[in-house]
């Protein structure tokens, strides 16, 4: 009793007695018994009874859509590659078909930027384990992610695509530091690494020096990615009236990234307690609040592609965010295929529910004012 069926009930000739999110009372079950019936029989829609959570997630929007995106993901990996080799290769890079994909990723984004916070989502749950390949993914979902918020921050396209390359290279000194992704010279060298890492935004800078289509306002944001408004960053503990605009967002995007999908560490915590510790250090000056904001209005506090648990016990995933209402997106009924407007309803989030897929953890509440971003505190001597 008091049961939520997520099943249609019928009886043996198929007529429905109680329709799928109904609940089994003691008055349902007296009613069934006034009608004759003893015995009932439980059909799944056929509709709903394969699709995975990945499926309602991406069948939620435009199937083309979907799928220029896709694309895109998969050719902003390789012009991020084609830079990194070239630098390999002791060459200057050529960063123009990066550009280029970053061009078509703005007018995607103007089109429907939920679509591409879905793809970002998925891709972030299926993280290559091979390491090269691995940073040149986390380099997409910087890059894009920070060009979705710059557009909801209404930039212009030149100043939102400079923060995407920006983003995309950031970390391309890190191919020449094999070591820093060896636990245990991490370990045993505390100070060596702290010392090295603090330096890898000036040496990405310095091998991007030369490179065909990257201006200093560019360069300059590389440097700036690790440094926070209260001048407790690096390299160089800058304050927030010296970090240019593309650095203070960087700033954000990378911390949240580095929690969610940790650089050196496999216990990266889920994407919406993410977003609660960027908001609670945003409220104590540790990060730029305009461009948190942005975050949340973008991601919304249960980030696209979260699954949650809604207060009727049904699970659901977020599908689009509501900018004047970040406790309320779009979610979509995992079991019935109903798209639910929280805004519009008495229903409400409890919780997140585990992740469609990933190795991610709820953060205790005595984490929340821990610096959980910083591998130079996170590998502190």
């Amino acid at each position: 009793m008091g049961t939520k069926v997520n099943f249609d009930l019928v009886d043996q000739s198929g007529l429905i007695l109680l329709k799928a999110g109904g609940v089994f009372t003691q008055e349902v079950r007296e009613e069934l018994q006034r009608r004759g019936i003893e015995t009932v029989t439980v059909f799944v829609r056929r509709r709903t009874e394969a699709r995975s959570e990945n499926e309602v997630l991406v069948s939620s929007y435009d199937a083309q859509g979907i799928k220029r995106i896709e694309q895109g993901f998969a050719a902003s990996e390789t012009a991020i590659r084609s830079c990194v080799q070239e630098i390999q290769s002791g060459r200057s890079p050529d960063s123009n078909a990066l550009r280029r994909q970053l061009d078509a990723l703005y007018i995607e984004t103007k089109q429907d930027a939920s679509a591409v916070l879905a793809i970002l989502s998925l891709r972030i749950n299926r993280l290559s384990a091979e390491q090269s390949q691995r940073l040149v993914e986390r380099a997409v979902q910087f890059s894009w992610l920070s060009m979705v918020t710059a557009i909801h921050m209404q930039w212009s396209l030149s100043d939102t695509v400079a923060a995407g390359l920006a983003a995309a290279l950031h970390d391309v000194s890190l191919v020449t530091h094999p070591e820093f992704f060896d636990t245990v010279y991490r370990d045993q060298s505390k100070r060596i690494f702290n010392s090295d890492y603090q330096r890898h935004p000036i040496e990405s800078v310095e091998l991007l020096h030369g490179a065909i289509g990257l201006n200093e306002a560019i360069l300059t944001a590389i440097t700036q990615v690790h440094e926070q408004i209260d001048s407790s960053g690096f390299p160089k503990g800058l304050r927030s009236n010296s970090i240019s605009p593309i650095g203070r967002l960087l700033n954000v995007i990378d911390a949240y990234l580095e929690m969610v999908i940790p650089m050196f560490r496999e216990d990266g915590i889920i994407p919406s307690d993410a977003v609660a510790c960027l908001c609670w250090h945003a409220s104590r000056g540790k990060f730029d609040r305009p461009v948190v904001q942005a975050v949340v209005q973008c991601l919304s506090m249960y980030p696209i592609g979260t699954p949650v648990e809604l207060s009727n016990s049904s699970r659901a995933i977020v599908v689009r965010s509501a900018p004047d209402s970040p406790m309320q997106p779009l979610v979509i009924d995992v079991a019935t295929g109903e798209s639910i407007d929280l805004q519009k309803t008495n229903l409400r989030i409890v919780s997140p529910a585990s992740p469609i897929a990933g190795p991610k953890r709820r953060l205790a509440k005595n984490e929340l004012a821990q610096v959980l971003w910083d591998n130079l505190q996170l590998v502190a001597p």
